[in-house]
């Protein structure tokens, strides 16, 4: 499970954030610091305390979408979260907003409705019992799927 989605620009403007579970400490602050700061953009994961950090970087708009979660779970659906909120978001700024232009008037994009719609389209459940051998049936429970 993801504990945090923030969107922002390189130039550190933060357009849109959620906090899924409350996290400790900052890790955006520290992924800034150590690693975007220091132009590393080659690498696409950094690990703080017990957060580990995914990012996507939109490079024709200089946008930054980071899905900060537990290091200890292995979360094979964040490539596809990543991309398909960087669509998503960007959509609904032209859509809502008529795009960025100079990007001095965005300030906030309402973008609550459109990132559940695509957590609960990513499958997180789903995604889950797919990585532990598990299958969902219809109005049943998760049950282990045999392998013949």
């Amino acid at each position: 499970m993801i504990d945090a989605f923030y969107i922002f620009t390189k130039g550190g403007l933060l357009l849109w954030s959620t906090q899924l579970v409350k996290v400790a400490g900052n890790p955006l602050d520290r992924l800034i610091r150590e690693v975007l700061l220091e132009e590393r953009m080659g690498e696409s994961q950094h690990q703080c305390d017990s957060y580990k950090m995914s990012w996507k970087l939109e490079n024709t708009l200089d946008l930054f979408f980071v899905v900060v979660y537990q290091s200890i779970l292995p979360i094979t659906y964040l490539e596809g979260l990543l991309t398909s909120a960087s669509k998503e978001f960007i959509k609904t700024v032209d859509e809502t907003m008529g795009g960025f232009g100079n990007g001095l008037q965005v300030k906030h994009v309402p973008f609550d409705a459109q990132f559940r719609r695509i957590r609960a389209a990513g499958g997180c459940r789903r995604r889950w019992g797919a990585e532990r051998g598990l299958r969902a049936r219809r109005g049943k429970r998760w049950t282990r799927s045999s392998r013949r």
